[in-house]
C-alpha cells in the first residue's frame, strides 16, 4: 500500500508572513484561495476549488471559518502533469517557512477531511493494490511512502506507515460518508525511534495499535505511538499536505473530497477552532398592558339560578379576580355563581398581566 516514489515538480507561491503566536503556518484557506499554501500540485487549476457556502450551496458547508476547498481527481491525472503514475492533487506549506518540520520539533496540526455519499471503498487485495491518501507530511529527498500518511483502504479511514515498517496500519475506523472529520495530530519529527504521534479524531483521542498491513489490530493499543516521523536520510524539512492520492485505477471517473481548517502550532490551543461566541439572549418580549372584558349569562338571571361569567375576551392576562358586590371572590377565566337574592349586583373583574400590571371593569347585573 502506498507504494511509490513522490517527486515535486510544482510551483511555489510565496507564503505570507504570519506571526500568529505559535500558530505555524494557517492553512485554513479563509483567504478565499490558495495564497496560504506554498505548494500547490494539480494536473488543471480546477482540480482544486476553494468555495464558501454562498458560492457552492450544495457542497458540504465549511466546518471551519467561511471557505472550504474540493479537490476532484480525475484517473488521467498523472505523469507527465504529476511526477508518478497515480492519480493526485496536493497542496503543502512552502518548505522554507516557519511551518515546515525539523527534526526534533514538535508539533500539533489540524484538518478536517469530508467523504461524500458516493465515495469509492479502495477494496484492497493481495490481487489489486487500491488506496486513498489525503493527509501526509513528507519532504526530501522523496524516497517511498512517508513515514505515517491517513488514507482510506477497505472502506476504512486509516493511519498507515511507511515501507520501514511494512506498510503497517496503526490506526482504523470505518469510513463515514457525509461527515465532517476533524484530526487534531500531535507529533515529534524525528529520524529515528524517538518520534511519536497521538491522534484526537472529532475531539475523542484515539489508540493505535500497529500490526501488519491489512490484519485486524492484535489489542486495545497506546495513545501515543513512539515511530520514526521522518526517514533516516531526509535531506530538508518536512512539509504539511493535503492530498487526494490514490492508485490508479481504484475509481472510475472523478473523485471528489473536501478539506477545511488546516493550522500547525506549537501547542495544542493554538491548533483548536475557536468555539463561537454564544448567542446573545433573546431580549424579553415587551407584555403589552392588560385589558379587563367580560360577559355573563344569562343577562337577566333569577334567584338560584346559574350564572356564568367569561372574562376570555380580556387581552394579556395571566391571572383573573373576581369581585361580586364587594364580598365574594371568584377566580378563573369562566367561573359560575348562583345570587340567592333578588336586585342589583356590581361585578369587577380585575385581570393581571406577568410583569404585574393591573386591568379593572365593572358591570352591573340585575337579579329577579
Amino acid at each position: 500500500m502506498l507504494r511509490r516514489a513522490l517527486a515535486l515538480c510544482a510551483f511555489a507561491l510565496a507564503v505570507p508572513a504570519g506571526a500568529q503566536a505559535s500558530v505555524v503556518f494557517d492553512g485554513d484557506l479563509d483567504t478565499g484561495n490558495l495564497s496560504q499554501w506554498g505548494l500547490q500540485q494539480m494536473c488543471s487549476p480546477d482540480r482544486a476549488t476553494v468555495y464558501s457556502a454562498a458560492s457552492q450551496p450544495t457542497w458540504p458547508k465549511p466546518i471551519s471559518g467561511s471557505h472550504a476547498l474540493r479537490f476532484r481527481v480525475l484517473d488521467s491525472d498523472v505523469s507527465p502533469c504529476t511526477p508518478t503514475r497515480n492519480p493526485r492533487a496536493q497542496i503543502a506549506n512552502s518548505a522554507s517557512s516557519p511551518g515546515a518540520f525539523q527534526h526534533g520539533h514538535e508539533r500539533w496540526q489540524r484538518f478536517s477531511v469530508y467523504f461524500p455519499a458516493g465515495f469509492p471503498k479502495f477494496m484492497d487485495s493481495s490481487s489489486s493494490d487500491q488506496w486513498f491518501v489525503f493527509q501526509e507530511d513528507y519532504g526530501a529527498p522523496w524516497n517511498g511512502s512517508p513515514p505515517i500518511s491517513f488514507g482510506v483502504v477497505n472502506d476504512q479511514v486509516i493511519a498507515a506507515r511507511g515501507a520501514q515498517y511494512g506498510y503497517d496500519w496503526v490506526w482504523s475506523k470505518p469510513l463515514q460518508r457525509d461527515h465532517w472529520y476533524t484530526f487534531i495530530v500531535h507529533k515529534r519529527f524525528a529520524k529515528d525511534s524517538s518520534g511519536f504521534v497521538e491522534l484526537w479524531l472529532d475531539g475523542v483521542q484515539q489508540r493505535f495499535s500497529p500490526r501488519p498491513y491489512g490484519q485486524a489490530a492484535r489489542d486495545a493499543g497506546v495513545t501515543r505511538l513512539s515511530t520514526q516521523t521522518m526517514h533516516s536520510d531526509a535531506t530538508g524539512p518536512y512539509q504539511f499536505f493535503l492530498n487526494s492520492y490514490r492508485s490508479r485505477g481504484s475509481a472510475s471517473g472523478a473523485v471528489d473530497a473536501y478539506y477545511d481548517g488546516a493550522k500547525v502550532g506549537t501547542t495544542r490551543a493554538d491548533v483548536e477552532a475557536s468555539a463561537p461566541a454564544p448567542a446573545p439572549a433573546p431580549a424579553p418580549a415587551p407584555v403589552t398592558a392588560p385589558s379587563a372584558a367580560f360577559t355573563f349569562a344569562p343577562t337577566a338571571p333569577k334567584r338560584g339560578q346559574l350564572v356564568q361569567f367569561d372574562a376570555s375576551a380580556s387581552k394579556n392576562a395571566a391571572s383573573y379576580s373576581w369581585s361580586l358586590d364587594g364580598y365574594t371572590t371568584l377566580t378563573g377565566v369562566r367561573p359560575t355563581f348562583k345570587f340567592q337574592n333578588a336586585g342589583t349586583k356590581k361585578v369587577t373583574l380585575t385581570v393581571t398581566a406577568s410583569d404585574g400590571k393591573k386591568s379593572s371593569v365593572a358591570r352591573s347585573l340585575v337579579v329577579s
